[in-house]
């Protein structure tokens, strides 16, 4: 929807044309309800594929259409010239040891030329800079409380690869055009997190400008990292001098790491995982589909005391199935193996039962000959959703049933 959602929910984000796991578990259970079998299978393969590509975890909200990145062109700055503070807690004499505690500091943060969201920086070696590899801010000794960074370029943004020991304000960059003007920008949340357990602001409220560059560990945390911010130059056209940074005056520390200049307005590929909604309720729905609709073992009692066995694994072209339900809480519980051959299907389930009733699937063009359940030939009736058929054979009252049907 391209109007009336504002911030709140970005184009292709969330409720406003992403997808989600909640209406795909819905869907597909309905789907294998009601004789679309093949779309309900074809929607949990395509959740499989999903997760997937998210390390294996099967988030509630995805992204939907995603844009191609602009073409553009980086210049990364040298900051040697104004670093002052080792990413190392233990350094050298009259160098800052990152933010002064010792080993809780960004030891392993890269250096040399390295590439965090695409987006090309130069990050200096400590030990080829006398140690000093990043500029430090603070009101506190032996930080910088200001420092200038020579330029004279254009740029329509500019992106910072920084960090703080406080998630508020940390300081302020002052852009100082060739013709004596200025642009102040306040570095707060938004643009800056803490670099112990930093995070970023979710995709679905905006286009953010910062992300999460990178994570790594120390001896007292295992999730340090640094953020990249983009700032939008509001006067492209305009040589930029020189850039100022200017400490908050306190004892915040703010840690700048990488400058990189670009000719294209900030630009960073929205992340494919989206939010707004807790990924439980996403996969409960999943479940439901998988376990009812495809699994096709439905509670119609008590702890499994009343059930429907329905497996439906010929439209998931699987011949094999071992399957077992349970509630912890209760013990209640089903489980069967299922085995299709090409004249048979083979049925051996168990549980907290006291009654069955049996739906199930017929490979397509296969018509039922004979039922056999606990080696008793069994009356059946057949069933038809859409253009699915189904046998059906309703209150078994076997505890251990073992079904074979002749096709």
């Amino acid at each position: 929807f391209g109007q009336g959602y504002g911030s709140h929910n970005t184009k292709w984000s969330y409720m406003n044309g992403g997808v989600t796991s909640i209406v795909a578990g819905e869907l597909a259970h309905g789907a294998f309800e009601h004789g679309f079998e093949a779309y309900g299978a074809d929607i949990l393969n395509r959740l499989l594929a999903l997760a997937e590509k998210t390390d294996g975890f099967l988030h509630c909200a995805y992204r939907g259409a995603m844009e191609p990145a602009p073409k553009r062109t980086f210049q990364p700055v040298s900051l040697k010239d104004i670093a002052n503070t080792d990413t190392h807690g233990n350094t050298v004499t009259r160098v800052a040891g990152w933010t002064g505690e010792g080993e809780n500091d960004l030891h392993e943060f890269p250096s040399g030329k390295q590439v965090f969201d695409e987006i090309p920086f130069e990050i200096i070696e400590p030990a080829s800079n006398g140690r000093k590899a990043c500029l430090g801010l603070s009101g506190d000794d032996p930080y910088a409380d200001e420092a200038r960074l020579e330029l004279g370029k254009k740029a329509a943004s500019i992106y910072f690869l920084h960090t703080t020991n406080r998630a508020y304000y940390a300081g302020n960059i002052v852009l100082s055009y060739k013709d004596g003007t200025e642009h102040v920008d306040h570095i707060g949340p938004g643009k800056i997190s803490n670099w112990w357990y930093p995070s970023a602001p979710q995709d679905r409220k905006q286009t953010p400008a910062m992300r999460v560059a990178w994570r790594g560990k120390n001896y007292m945390s295992r999730n340090v990292g640094v953020c990249l911010y983009g700032l939008n130059n509001p006067k492209p056209e305009k040589e930029i001098d020189h850039i100022r940074f200017i400490s908050a005056g306190d004892s915040t520390k703010w840690m700048v790491l990488g400058v990189t200049l670009s000719d294209h307005p900030r630009f960073f590929m929205p992340d494919m995982i989206s939010a707004g909604i807790p990924d439980n309720w996403g996969a409960a729905a999943v479940v439901y589909a998988l376990v009812e609709g495809l699994c096709g073992v439905k509670d119609r009692g008590v702890a499994y005391n009343k059930v429907t066995l329905s497996p439906k694994w010929p439209v998931a072209n699987e011949h094999k199935a071992d399957v077992t339900i349970k509630y912890p809480a209760s013990g209640g519980y089903v489980s069967y193996s299922y085995l299709l051959s090409t004249n048979t299907i083979s049925l051996t389930f168990t549980g907290s039962l006291e009654d069955t009733r049996l739906e199930l699937l017929l490979p397509e063009g296969k018509v039922a000959q004979r039922v056999l359940i606990n080696y008793r030939e069994t009356v059946f009736s057949l069933m038809k959703k859409a253009s699915s058929s189904y046998l059906v054979v309703d209150h078994i009252k076997d505890v251990v049933g073992r079904v074979k049907i002749e096709l």
